[in-house]
């Protein structure tokens, strides 16, 4: 080794250096204590730690390049794929993921269907502009459209973000746009001055008959033309509108144009007003209920033809037939709607021997002055205030009838009969009965305790509707029978009966009636000169009925009718019977007859 020459053992040096700190650090090291066992798991535990980052680390990085492959193998790089990029349209149609010969069949059928054969239209304020593809020849090289989209990403090309579409306008080499213009500014030039609405009527209105609104008829016609506006049209902005739908392979466009003056607006209400009449509800008097009939009317639909003038374009003519309007009341609504349920209803028959056609003429003036009245709720109906005096002048006919008891030709004769029937449905009806008279004698017509006697000035029929509602009476007469309903708008919820119940009789005795054989009457012996009739007590009642268990509800005594007796005369003649059963012996007589037997 020269004099200049460094040591070329440096290692060796350095080697001893450790050799000998090693050395001092194990003495030092000896010299020291022994770690504890809570310093050893500690120690452990780190190690642990240590292990467990280094593999989660390891982890995190095989995820990351598994990522990295998968998007590979989805988003291959234009250069290593054979088909369009994603999001890229044309002709409407989704072009992402096809090859070049899926793209152009799926873009022939769209174009085929659509600008290739369906008419351009122009939808204007007032009218369309329609082009013919015969006069446009919007013939688009699908070829060049589908190579565009292939390049999309392609050739140095930054594909963005979002949708991109191929437009077709650029491929139309043949599109007659000078035609376009031309019928576009033919179109605009056309439109002119402001035209107004015009409205007329021809024919002539036809007679109506109410009882038969379905006649057929021939009308009168409502011709109504819609005006047109003042504008202006914006030939260029309609021409760029349609290429843009061109290259959209779309075949509508809809315009707008600035309108400077409308025609002034029709209102079908005053069209209305000055050719039509307006139909007229039926009323009722809230008093009388008496109804008004109603008046029909003349013309149209107000709200469906003012839906036909909002929806027609400018220049449309509209022709409406006019009709016969039905009121929404009439007056059959008004009643069939107040009187639908029946109340109460009853039909009496007079015997044959009490008939004739004068009496039978009498029930049937009674019930004509009876059937339709209405009686209100809370009213009181009388027999006598609504029938009046039975007068001849009223179409009453004199026929026999009973006068406090004695049997006499009275005008009028036979009403009693009409009354009697109505109070029975009064009953059924369950209405307050506040005067009501029974006959001398019982009648043949309706069972005992529920005739009544009608005397102008002394006896009446009358009760109180104490309903909700009115109540309506019907009647009518068919030789010698009547019958009665009440027609009201709600019904009971319960049921009612009508009892009668005998409490006593009075038999009748037989007179015999001494008369001259030679007699100016005729009559011979044992001839009834007059029929015997038993009087008796009877208890009328009103039994009410629950409707759904049939239970008793109450049981109300209505009125108590006494009917006198009427003696049997028969005519004796030539000479006279032994009499002495009329004259019983007194009780002295008796024992005297017995002392003597």
């Amino acid at each position: 080794m020269g004099k200049y020459e460094a040591d070329r053992r440096p290692n060796i040096r350095q080697n001893t250096t450790v050799s000998t700190q090693r050395a001092n650090t194990a003495v030092d090291d000896a010299t020291r204590k022994a770690p504890t066992p809570q310093q050893i798991a500690s120690r452990q535990k780190a190690q642990r730690n240590q292990r467990i980052a280094i593999i989660s680390a390891c982890a995190g990085a095989l995820l990351l390049l598994i990522i990295m492959i998968v998007c590979l193998l989805l988003n291959p790089s234009e250069t290593d794929s054979n088909t369009i990029a994603n999001n890229v349209y044309a002709a409407g149609v989704d072009l992402s993921g096809m090859t070049k010969d899926e793209a152009r069949n799926a873009l022939k059928m769209a174009i085929g269907q659509s600008v290739q054969k369906k008419n351009m239209i122009v939808i204007l304020p007032d009218g369309k502009l329609e082009l013919s593809p015969a006069d446009t020849h919007p013939t688009v090289d699908v070829d060049a459209v589908v190579d565009a989209a292939f390049s999309y990403g392609r050739n140095g090309s930054t594909q963005q973000s979002g949708v991109y579409t191929v437009a077709l306008l650029p491929y139309m080499k043949q599109l007659d746009t000078d035609y376009i213009r031309s019928a576009i500014d033919e179109f605009c030039a056309e439109r002119g001055e402001v035209v107004q609405s015009t409205v007329s009527i021809s024919g002539q209105r036809p007679e109506f008959d109410p009882e038969n609104p379905d006649k057929p008829v021939v009308h009168q016609m409502l011709t109504i033309t819609i005006g047109s506006p003042d504008y202006n049209l914006d030939a260029q902005t309609i021409y760029d509108d349609v290429l843009d739908k061109f290259s959209l392979n779309q075949t509508e466009v809809q315009y707008l144009s600035t309108e400077d003056h409308l025609p002034e607006t029709i209102l079908a209400e005053d069209v209305f007003a000055q050719f039509c009449t307006q139909p007229v509800n039926a009323e009722q008097d809230p008093k009388t209920y008496e109804i008004t009939p109603e008046i029909y009317g003349y013309g149209f639909d107000i709200d469906e033809v003012q839906k036909l003038i909002d929806d027609a374009s400018f220049g449309q003519t509209l022709e409406i037939e006019l009709e016969f309007l039905e009121p929404d009341v009439t007056a059959a609504k008004l009643r069939d709607g107040m009187f639908v349920v029946l109340l109460g209803e009853y039909t009496t028959i007079c015997s044959e021997e009490d008939s004739s056609p004068s009496r039978n003429a009498n029930l049937k003036t009674s019930c004509e002055a009876l059937n339709g009245l209405i009686i209100g709720p809370g009213d009181t109906f009388s027999f006598n205030k609504i029938l009046g005096r039975p007068t001849s002048q009223l179409g009453y006919k004199e026929c026999p009838g009973y006068l406090k008891g004695e049997l006499v030709d009275i005008v009028g004769g036979g009403i009693d009969q009409t009354a009697s029937t109505l109070y029975y449905c009064a009953l059924m009806a369950d209405l307050d009965i506040l005067e009501r008279t029974n006959n001398c004698y019982p009648v043949s017509y309706i069972a005992s305790g529920l005739d009544v006697l009608i005397d102008w000035g002394n006896d009446d029929l009358k009760f109180v509707n104490t309903t909700d509602a009115p109540i309506r009476i019907n009647a009518t007469a068919s030789g010698r029978s009547v019958s009665v309903q009440l027609w009201g708008s709600e019904a009971l919820d319960y049921d009612i009966e009508i009892i009668t119940e005998e409490l006593e009789r009075y038999e009748p005795e037989t007179i015999y009636q001494p008369m001259d054989k030679n007699n100016i009457h005729g009559v011979f012996n044992g001839d009834v000169l007059q029929e015997g009739i038993a009087g008796c007590l009877v208890q009328t009642s009103v039994k009410k009925i629950h409707k759904q268990t049939q239970l008793e509800i109450s049981t109300t005594l209505v009125d108590t009718s006494k009917y006198d007796t009427r003696d049997e005369i028969i005519a004796q003649v030539d000479h006279l019977p032994n009499l002495d059963f009329l004259n019983p012996p007194t009780d002295s007589e008796d024992s005297t007859e017995a002392t003597e037997g």
